[in-house]
């Protein structure tokens, strides 16, 4: 039995995480980019394995979401999970979407690159994974209802513009003059020297700056004026796919109780804290989010795929962590 079909066996004894492949070093190259033209959006591109695995198809394919300003490839560490479910990482949008406001824009855009790389028509369905802003724009497009949805992951997100401190809610039109070259200088010394989004040796850091992305000056401030506006915690009651929140104890960006409050209220939703991790949890602590996510698909795999475009309903997500 080769090491995939071990993972895939692991489901049937509740240890999937334990046979994980381990995270590949800090090079895109694992990586490969792929489109699809979107009506009414343009193209899209998303990072996909370079290497090919053979998944089931019963379970879902993962859709990665990154946070603000950072690129699809910021999810390299999370490409073990590809062993398990489809992997598609998908780049930010540097175009408005017709039709649209606020996080609807990112949505659209998301849930357009789902239909067009045909996740919508696999067995097991859709699961969203999104980080920081990619949370709340996760967070949208499960209340929206559009795609053929298994479950949500939130990492380090929040459902409430409360949670962004004074300079983060009234800096916003700086947005409009942070060319990508000056977001790089500040952020270079800022991972290196602050804990602000978690400790990072110098490879890492070297690698995170190169994950930062702003495709657009309107891209920035799109997602800058939404933001600042956030208020979907009013709606998060109801979600009504299984749902996963991670956060790290020590994020200075979106403080815990953001995670917190979203496990409260979202219906059956469970909570995995990671301590002494900051706002960049996933990459700094991978293989204990990878670990989470990999039982989290299980516990998907074992329930009954709900029917596509079926009135959401309320689920409770298995006990996932100890």
């Amino acid at each position: 039995m080769n090491q995939i079909a071990k993972i895939l066996h692991s489901f049937t004894t509740g240890c999937p995480e334990s046979l994980l492949p381990p995270a590949p070093p800090l090079d895109a190259q694992h990586l490969n980019v792929v489109s699809h033209e979107v009506p009414g959006v343009g193209r899209v591109e998303a990072m996909v394995p370079a290497q090919t695995y053979d998944t089931d198809p019963n379970l879902p394919a993962v859709v990665y979401v990154p946070g603000l300003g950072m690129d699809a490839q910021s999810w390299l560490r999370q490409l073990p999970l590809a062993a398990l479910a489809g992997f598609h990482a998908v780049r930010p949008p540097a175009r408005p979407a017709a039709g649209e406001e606020g996080l609807g824009h990112f949505a659209r855009y998301y849930e357009g690159y789902i239909e067009a790389a045909g996740l919508n028509r696999r067995p097991g369905g859709v699961v969203l994974v999104g980080s920081s802003m990619g949370g709340a724009v996760s967070l949208l497009m499960t209340l929206r209802g559009r795609i053929h949805q298994r479950g949500l992951v939130l990492a380090g997100t929040f459902g409430s513009c409360k949670y962004l401190n004074r300079f983060q809610r009234f800096a916003w039109p700086l947005s409009w003059v942070l060319p990508e070259l000056v977001v790089r200088r500040f952020a270079k010394p800022m991972l290196r020297e602050s804990d602000t989004f978690g400790r990072f040796t110098d490879e890492e850091v070297d690698y995170m700056i190169r994950c930062i992305t702003i495709p657009s000056r309107g891209y920035f401030v799109r997602a800058a004026r939404a933001l600042t506006r956030l208020k979907l915690v009013d709606e998060a009651h109801k979600v009504g796919v299984p749902t996963l929140v991670l956060h790290g104890t020590e994020d200075r960006v979106l403080p815990v109780e953001a995670g917190r409050e979203l496990a409260r209220i979202i219906p059956g939703a469970r909570m995995a804290s990671f301590e002494k991790a900051g706002h960049a949890f996933f990459f700094t602590h991978h293989e204990a989010v990878n670990a989470a996510i990999a039982n989290f698909l299980s516990g998907l795999r074992a329930a009954k795929p709900a029917a596509r475009n079926a009135t959401p309903s309320i689920a409770r997500a298995q006990s996932l962590i100890a």
